[in-house]
């Protein structure tokens, strides 16, 4: 260690005898080390935050596109759902809605009507009531329909013989039975072939 000095403080004393005084050198040097270590410390300090900018925008960019995802994906399912389920179109305002038919106000058939009947004019008619279907059998061929009762109001309609289902094809009689014998009485205009079965003046009556 002290050989080192003694080197330096010597070779400082060369120097001094062989260079002319310049006292601004070392201000010049000092100012000069001093710009470099504030260059030093400022680049590391940027060279240090630029790995967390670099992660800041990487987390950033990450999250952008997991919201894209998302906003896709929440878009692509209502677009399914819509498809699958799409919504009842309403009617414009102002639009008259068309009620769907009613059938004629009435029970099922009543115990004492129910079954098997002919005619007492042409025992090969015959006609079965049950519930609230009715189905006959003859020369005009085989037919099926439907039959409410309202007292002693009974109403036939949809007819697979007459042809016309509702609102329109509805025969409107009044029944009577007296001494095992089954009447029609028409209530209104029956439009369907049924009619003069029906109505036959001779009526109709069980089986034997």
């Amino acid at each position: 260690m002290d050989n080192d000095r003694e080197l330096r403080t010597a070779f400082r004393r060369a120097l001094d005898d062989v260079l002319p005084p310049v006292p601004w050198l070392e201000a010049a040097v000092r100012e000069d080390l001093h710009k470099r270590r504030t260059r030093r410390s400022v680049d590391g300090s940027s060279t240090k935050t630029r790995p967390t900018d670099t992660m800041l925008r990487h987390s950033i960019v990450q999250l952008a596109a997991g919201l894209l995802i998302l906003v896709l994906a929440a878009a692509a399912v209502v677009t399914f759902l819509e498809l699958r389920y799409p919504a009842p179109q309403s009617a414009p305002a102002g639009a008259p809605m068309n009620p769907p038919p009613s059938a004629p106000q009435g029970g099922p058939i009543p115990a004492s009507l129910d079954g098997a009947w002919k005619q007492v004019a042409d025992p090969t008619v015959v006609m079965i009531l049950s519930g609230t279907d009715y189905s006959t059998a003859g020369p005009l061929g085989s037919g099926t329909g439907k039959v409410v009762v309202n007292g002693s109001e009974i109403d036939f309609y949809n007819g697979s013989l007459c042809g016309t289902l509702l609102p329109g094809g509805i025969g409107k009689y009044r029944w009577t039975i007296s001494a095992r014998l089954l009447m029609f009485s028409p209530l209104n205009s029956d439009p369907c072939p049924r009619a003069p079965y029906l109505a036959d003046p001779k009526g109709w009556q069980r089986p034997p």
